[in-house]
């Protein structure tokens, strides 16, 4: 719209530029009615540009009021409970599956004489285990990232593994959690020190309602931060559209001030040169 704006007032200002130049001669020049027609163009734009600056203080007023509604202490506190009140419940998660994963940590290790001497039995129980405790996934695995025995499981989730780096840097008794709001779950490794260079890593999925609403919250919270940022650059365009059509306003205004003191002072002129 800027852009546009600018074409136009380019355009009328080499009309307007042309008309005035010629105008100036003619005062120069002494030539009848030059004076009146300075005083017409001057009430014309005079008219023109009085509403239009009015409409653009109006308007940026009021669009200043509007952020401000929007901007205000209410909205702040809002989205500032609405966030803290998602870290508590991802925090909460997080706690929840740590204290699954030690648990699980108890029972593998009690279990370690059966993974080595029976191994389907080991599963089945290690399968029992996790879907009592509403474990998506329940697996054993390598430095190298290898699946060495995994729980039966009727649901479906493509967790992510960690890094081989994570893994190594874990320690015993230290399980580390991570939140994935795509994917709608939380995982969490642990080392297993009674077993060889093997570590237990557990997926759960989260409540399908509320990782919407996470997700919404977190959208809604980048939006408010980017309208907070942007503040400032948002007043300055709107003044800026204000302005410049209030211009194309004024210029338009002069053109046709300039055809109609064309129009009233071109007799008068010709009225001057019979009568001299």
């Amino acid at each position: 719209l800027v852009r546009l704006d600018l074409v136009v007032m380019i355009f009328l200002g080499i009309i307007i530029g042309r008309e005035l130049w010629l105008i100036l001669q003619a005062r120069r020049l002494g030539r009848a009615a030059a004076r009146l027609h300075v005083r017409i163009i001057a009430l014309f734009s005079l008219i023109a540009a009085a509403p239009a600056i009015l409409v653009a203080i109006v308007a940026s007023v009021t669009l200043d009021r509007g952020l401000d509604r929007n901007l205000s202490s209410h909205t702040n506190l809002m989205m500032k409970n609405s966030v803290d009140i998602a870290d508590g419940y991802i925090a909460g998660q997080a706690e929840q599956l740590r204290g699954q994963t030690l648990a699980m940590l108890v029972d593998l290790s009690a279990g370690k004489r059966m993974f080595d001497t029976d191994r389907e039995q080991f599963r089945q129980r290690f399968s029992v285990v996790a879907a009592n405790r509403g474990l998506a996934v329940a697996q054993i695995i390598d430095g190298d990232l290898n699946v060495i025995e995994q729980a039966d499981s009727k649901v479906e989730l493509a967790a992510q593994l960690p890094s081989k780096e994570t893994v190594a840097s874990l320690q015993d008794n230290d399980p580390q959690v991570i939140f994935f709001p795509k994917g709608n779950y939380t995982a969490a490794i642990v080392k297993l020190s009674t077993y060889e260079n093997s570590y237990l890593f557990l997926a759960k999925l989260l409540d399908p309602g509320m990782a919407g609403r996470l997700s919404q919250i977190q959208e809604t919270l980048v939006q408010f931060t980017e309208l907070q940022g942007n503040r400032l650059t948002v007043q300055v365009a709107f003044a800026l559209v204000y302005a410049v059509i209030a211009l194309i306003a004024t210029l338009s205004a002069v053109w046709i001030g300039l055809h109609f003191a064309n129009y009233l002072v071109a007799p008068i002129r010709r009225l001057i040169s019979a009568a001299n």
